[in-house]
């Protein structure tokens, strides 16, 4: 079971680390825009700037992370939810994390570093103004993963409980005079009606229980 529920783990995590790639080559190609816009336009190019709101992408990433947990937080309502609700709550909650974490990062990282202090509530009106259609684009993708997955460990799980359950009578026991025997179910081949005996056929012997 473990060995599988690993394989399950795997197999997403590559999509994880694949989507990662795409947001930082989607990252690159956003500073590279900034640039040829800025040669374009003809004003000065910042990397330091570019990176600090292109960063907007970044957070993506331990977002996704933190909504990979959230059907643990709330495994009662969420896996009794359909698949429309999960997935509006992973995009409610990834946007709004999202918008919050950048708009206040962004605010941190210019008060330390930079000359000009970008504020909380502008860059929460500036992430609303050209980023909100993203939200739930991107978070709507990464739902579909996380519900996927869930369903899939869920499934698997259930199928292994089952078999547990079918295997917890994996022997009987007979008892034959004062001698008490334990016979494998695997081992049995057929049971029937010899009278005045029941007759068990196993792989290596034939016994003879007297019908009560």
């Amino acid at each position: 079971m473990e060995y599988t529920i690993q394989k399950i783990n795997n197999r997403f995590h590559n999509k994880y680390v694949l989507t990662i790639q795409l947001l930082l080559l989607v990252l690159t190609f956003s500073i590279v825009q900034d640039l040829l816009h800025s040669r374009r336009n003809d004003y000065p190019f910042y990397i330091s700037e570019s990176l600090l709101f292109n960063s907007f992408w970044i957070f993506f990433i331990p977002i996704a992370y933190l909504l990979q947990k959230m059907p643990h937080w709330n495994a009662g309502i969420y896996h009794n939810a359909p698949k429309f609700g999960k997935m509006a709550a992973i995009i409610m909650a990834g946007t709004i994390a999202h918008i919050l974490l950048y708009s206040l990062i962004v605010h941190i990282l210019s008060v330390l570093f930079f000359k000009q202090n970008y504020l909380f509530l502008n860059n929460l009106g500036y992430t609303l103004a050209n980023d909100f259609y993203k939200y739930p684009i991107i978070y709507g993708t990464i739902s579909l993963f996380l519900i996927q997955k869930t369903k899939a460990k869920t499934e698997f799980e259930n199928v292994a409980v089952e078999r547990e359950n079918t295997g917890l009578l994996n022997k009987i026991f007979i008892q034959k005079g004062r001698e008490s025997l334990a016979i494998f179910t695997k081992d049995i081949i057929f049971i029937t009606s010899c009278s005045p005996y029941i007759a068990i056929q196993t792989n290596d012997k034939n016994i003879y229980i007297m019908k009560l």
